[in-house]
């Protein structure tokens, strides 16, 4: 009697387990078929700052120019990043960004479809997307090693980055090294285009063009057109090396405005130092904008970010930031395309930097900004930032 009960028992258990390993191999297969498929992740990034600056509110606009950045005395809540990735089918993948701060609410920053299946390296996106021009342009703000924005970026695309609806075309070249070619349309009307035909954000939650009808759309011409071209090489075992060309060419209030930029990233890896040390990261970006007006006057502006980090151990880098921008007054035609009488038309910005990594999650930084402008008070800020990440977030480029 006990003998047969085993038996079955025994039985039952060995069905359960063939059962399992069915089961187990079917996922196997499966998974073989769809390698790495992730259909949702979800991450909430959340920037604050303390600190301190000598500068009054109307040096602090031009000293600090991103809408993110630290901007009073005491305590700064910066922004927080919501995002949603994921794969749709077997052919696209899409992206949702929002970010949430005290000055400008809520905002949806980029919202895109990105092909996944395309030919011959080929890849399109369509959507809601910061404008691919430079380094500093297509990324987020926690993406940046500083706490605040460069001041070249502020000038050229404005406190929040430009961006817009509309298409990209990417196309990774059949070359022994890395190359890409993008070509973007986009509308270039949104608020954030302030080379083009935004008009920026007034970080009370106005500008742009919410109460204004649609503008018509007559002619290539009237887009926002940018096109960028990337290199990578490896220079040796231990280094590499990456060269963007960045153009932009569009209607502004006025005439057109033309951007074109040179930018470059070197890292060096040192072998004599492991476990997460030892990564020499310089990076730097050169733009040069032209802004014509329909009486043939041309306004030429350029400026140049240049940040150089040294990953000192596990926990800890250090390193530091020169910007310089130079634009040209436009007095007869009281601003646009990017031009404000109130800023100085020279600055020079030098932020030392130390940061200190809990783990991939978290971090905090140490900084210190010292802005000189050609006319006006020298500025003096000092600023720690917490970053936060919970959850799964979308990887960034080199």
């Amino acid at each position: 009697m006990h003998t047969k009960n085993f038996t079955q028992t025994c039985s039952g258990i060995g069905l359960v387990l063939s059962m399992l390993t069915y089961a187990h191999a079917a996922d196997a297969a499966a998974a073989a078929e769809k390698p790495n498929l992730r259909l949702t992740d979800i991450s909430a990034i959340t920037q604050v700052a303390v600190g301190g600056t000598s500068g009054d509110g109307e040096e602090l606009e031009w000293s600090q120019s991103g809408a993110h950045d630290p901007r009073r005395d005491a305590f700064d809540f910066q922004t927080l990043e919501l995002s949603i990735a994921g794969v749709v089918g077997p052919y696209f993948r899409a992206a949702a960004f929002v970010a949430i701060s005290e000055d400008e609410g809520l905002e949806l920053e980029e919202a895109y479809a990105v092909t996944t299946a395309l030919p011959n390296g080929l890849e399109v996106e369509a959507g809601l997307m910061l404008t691919e021009f430079g380094r500093y342009n297509p990324k987020h703000t926690h993406e940046f090693a500083h706490i605040d924005q460069p001041l070249v970026i502020g000038t050229m695309f404005g406190s929040e980055g430009t961006r817009d609806i509309g298409a990209r075309v990417s196309w990774l070249l059949p070359t022994d090294h890395f190359s890409e070619l993008t070509y973007s349309l986009q509308n270039g009307d949104n608020a954030t285009a302030v080379s083009f035909l935004g008009e920026g954000h007034d970080h009370g939650g106005g500008g742009g063009h919410e109460d204004e009808e649609a503008r018509n759309i007559d002619a290539f011409n009237d887009l926002l057109s940018s096109a960028r071209w990337v290199n990578g090489w490896e220079m040796g075992a231990d280094s590499e090396l990456q060269v963007g060309l960045s153009f932009a060419y569009g209607p502004n209030e006025h005439d057109t405005t033309t951007l074109m930029g040179i930018d470059t990233v070197y890292k060096w890896f040192n072998p004599g130092v492991g476990d997460g040390a030892g990564t020499l990261s310089w990076t730097n970006e050169v733009i040069f904008r032209e802004t014509t007006h329909e009486d043939d006057e041309t306004l030429d502006d350029w400026g140049i970010v240049s940040v150089l980090v040294y990953d000192i151990s596990k926990r800890w880098n250090a390193g530091i930031r020169i910007d310089y921008v130079e634009t040209e007054e436009d007095e007869d035609h009281g601003g646009g395309g990017g031009h404000d009488h109130e800023e100085p038309t020279e600055r020079l910005r030098i932020s030392p930097l130390a940061t200190w990594r809990s783990s991939e999650f978290g971090k905090i930084r140490f900084q210190y900004n010292y802005t000189d402008p050609d006319h006006g008070h020298e500025v003096h800020s000092v600023w720690i930032g917490l970053e936060v990440l919970i959850g799964t977030h979308p990887a960034h480029n080199f």
